[in-house]
């Protein structure tokens, strides 16, 4: 299986490096006024022969700046992405089969953010999802998996109910300290997130070391290469720590939950994430790793997965 996925790998590397190459010939101007990402999710990326949990997602992003002014500069952002859950088979438990439901979500948001010169951002984001069966998440994975040979995935029995939802989020972020060499930084950044998929406060810590410029200016909040050609390359390392209250992709939608199915959610969510960024002028890419507790108090283990993302600014 994970030779298969380092096929898929390469293919993911060769369409970002074609689509970067492409629009860096076609638009030469100065002034960059739009960007585009694309964010893949997999757990497979570890090269462990893990497949379960949140185990594949694919995110597309649309950046526009709206203003820059001697203080802040403001940025308006929209994603288009969707997420696969998968369980674990379980023994000696009478009414469950799996260790989570298997899922898909389908979610749209739009977001505004605003950062200052005196390098703090707040940002707010609305998000509409369809979820469950709705979320197409057994279509999309036997496609996938018929596509590169791979087994079928008998989990899908446990998938939720379909259900719509609405979520709003709201977020800090404050850089604590920089050193003078503008190479070694420490940030935080505090959300609350209130909605029917997912209820929950969080906050994290960021270490950054490498070539580092300003929030106002730096990809790590978006920012870059809209108004600068500053290039940037660090890695970064961010603990986390999340309280949940709801989860509806281990819980069910809120207002249709399906009879006889009852998982519940750990409330205290601890993450890790380590990883590299590199961005110049036009062209970003970021490679991570994630390590997260468990979410879900029935599940067997806690889960790791990497992330790779690559955009383009013109």
């Amino acid at each position: 299986m994970s030779g298969r996925f380092v096929l898929l790998f390469r293919k993911i590397v060769l369409v970002l490096g074609w689509l970067s190459l492409t629009i860096f010939c076609v638009f030469s101007q100065t002034n960059r006024r739009y960007g585009l990402s694309l964010q893949t999710d997999n757990d497979s990326y570890l090269m462990k022969g893990q497949d379960q949990y949140y185990t594949n997602g694919l995110v597309m992003a649309f950046d526009k700046p709206l203003a820059k002014t001697s203080v802040r500069v403001d940025l308006l952002r929209a994603q288009l992405g969707h997420q696969l859950f998968n369980g674990t088979e379980i023994y000696g438990v009478e009414d469950l089969k799996w260790d989570r439901p298997s899922t898909g979500r389908f979610f749209l948001n739009a977001q505004f953010q605003r950062t200052y010169v005196k390098d703090w951002l707040w940002n707010v984001k609305v998000e509409i999802s369809t979820l469950g069966k709705a979320g197409k998440g057994e279509e999309i994975q036997r496609f996938i998996h018929k596509k590169f040979h791979m087994y079928e995935v008998e989990s899908w029995e446990s998938n939720i109910n379909s259900a719509i939802g609405v979520d709003l989020e709201a977020s800090v972020a404050k850089t604590l300290w920089r050193n003078q060499a503008n190479s070694f930084e420490v940030s935080t950044a505090a959300s609350g997130r209130v909605g029917t998929d997912f209820t929950n406060l969080s906050s994290q810590v960021f270490f950054r070391v490498g070539k580092l410029a300003p929030l106002s200016r730096s990809y790590f909040v978006g920012n870059g290469g809209f108004f600068s050609d500053d290039m940037e390359c660090y890695f970064f390392c961010s603990p986390g720590y999340t309280y949940q209250f709801y989860n509806a992709t281990i819980q069910g939608a809120l207002f249709s939950r399906r009879q006889g199915q009852h998982y519940s959610i750990e409330k205290q969510l601890f993450t890790q994430t380590v990883g590299i960024a590199y961005s110049r002028k036009r062209f970003s890419i970021e490679v991570g790793f994630l390590f997260n507790t468990k979410e879900g108090r029935e599940m067997y283990s806690n889960h790791q997965y990497g992330r790779i993302k690559g955009g383009i600014r013109f």
